[in-house]
């Protein structure tokens, strides 16, 4: 419930204006909502962009301000250079983050560089192997790279762990479909 969400992350902004991983927090929200259509694209990524601004500004060492702001980049402005600057930084700053990895990855997918996000896939597994965002990035991974049945077992293993996800379901059907 997105709505819900921007309404909690407030909440603690009022408790704390200086949260900045909250301000981040609220920059991915926002980018889910216009990403869905949830609300206008320009304005939610208008908002994502300043919640995740003033999170680095906050903390400029937030590896999460650098993840909201690489996603924007990639996702709305479609400035692969800003997004890759972005994510590289979050990297640095939190190796060990699978969320991090993944989005990495998702650029690396984007650009056609598959070895490369098939290692960060494998990466972001590893480190968290219960999560099904980076299951489904190395299913769209593999569909690139014409695995199509690693892809499958992929799709499968991100609806195991997140059985109500509609992208999921979707880009299992449209593999099978491909397959």
């Amino acid at each position: 419930d997105t709505d819900k969400a921007v309404e909690f992350y407030d909440q603690a902004l009022v408790l704390d204006p200086s949260f900045a991983l909250a301000f981040a927090g609220l920059s991915r929200v926002h980018q889910t909502r216009a990403g869905f259509g949830f609300s206008g694209i320009d304005e939610g990524f208008r908002l994502a962009r300043e919640a995740a601004e003033r999170a680095r500004e906050l903390d400029p060492g937030l590896a999460d301000a650098h993840l909201a702001l690489g996603l924007i980049a990639e996702l709305h402005d479609w400035n692969w250079t800003a997004a890759d600057a972005s994510f590289q930084r979050a990297l640095e700053l939190a190796p060990g983050d699978a969320r991090v990895v993944n989005a990495a990855a998702g650029l690396e997918r984007v650009l056609g560089r598959v070895d490369r996000a098939l290692e960060l896939t494998g990466r972001a597994i590893a480190l968290d192997p219960l999560s099904a965002p980076a299951r489904r990035q190395a299913g769209l991974v593999y569909v690139i790279a014409d695995r199509l049945d690693d892809a499958v077992a992929s799709f499968k293993r991100a609806l195991d762990l997140s059985p109500g996800s509609g992208l999921n379901h979707a880009f299992l059907a449209i593999t099978e479909l491909l397959r």
